[in-house]
């Protein structure tokens, strides 16, 4: 049987050698470990598909002319960033929150410009930005909710973003009865202390950041707590 290996890899490049090698063995189970080789470096050890392999080699070959020599990690630290960039909620909130600022600057500059543009005139000038001031100082005032035009279980942009830039990237709020706070960050949600269905508002002071998994089980407690009352009023 070795001799038979033997010839069957003489006519073989190193890398289809290696991959003749493997086949023979068992099957191996794919399974994945990390573990620490110095104060900052880990080993991250993973089984891939053979097309995966291959997609991995063409990508490293369409940037290779903008950045020779990528190591795999070179590469999986280019698509986390990419990935992170596009999904991670807090990132979201803190373009979210420059871009608003841009805004406000922008308009902040037009209406300088606006006042130099009339300052000869004897009448001030009165922009709609200070009607609207004005419109919403007074809804304040009379307890309107300005910020919300409409009721909807949809949490605005706005407030989603403040949440998660109040999170800090400290991942799941739930905290234990023994006061063990959860931090997972997979599967992050928004979720309302109260709940919506019972009139909890969309205030950032009412939402929190929970796992898919607490997330889960506050609704199961809200749902127990809600069958047990109409339970209690039915044998009243």
């Amino acid at each position: 049987q070795k001799l038979e290996v033997i010839q069957v890899c003489l006519s073989k490049s190193t890398r289809e050698v290696e991959r003749e090698l493997a086949s023979r063995n068992p099957q191996i189970a794919r399974l994945e470990s990390v573990k620490p080789v110095s104060a900052d470096s880990f080993e991250l050890r993973v089984t891939i598909s053979e097309d995966l392999e291959a997609n991995i080699r063409k990508l490293k070959g369409l940037l290779a002319h903008s950045q020779p020599g990528m190591t795999t990690e070179d590469l999986l630290a280019t698509l986390v960033e990419i990935g992170l960039e596009k999904l991670d909620p807090v990132r979201k909130a803190k373009r979210a929150n420059s871009r608003a600022q841009r805004k406000d600057a922008k308009k902040e500059v037009q209406r300088h410009q606006g006042a130099a543009k009339h300052k000869s005139s004897a009448e001030p000038v009165v922009t709609a930005d200070s009607f609207r001031a004005h419109e919403t100082e007074l809804a304040q005032f009379c307890g309107r909710n300005v910020d919300s035009p409409s009721e909807t279980r949809y949490v605005p942009a706005q407030k989603r973003h403040e949440v998660w830039r109040g999170n800090k990237t400290a991942g799941c709020e739930f905290v234990s009865e023994q006061g063990e706070r959860c931090g997972s960050h997979y599967a992050l949600q928004l979720d309302h202390v109260v709940p919506y269905s019972k009139g909890g508002s969309h205030d950032a002071s009412n939402l929190r950041v929970l796992c898919a998994k607490h997330n889960r089980y506050a609704w199961r407690h809200h749902s127990t707590i809600r069958e047990s009352f109409v339970g209690y009023q039915a044998s009243a």
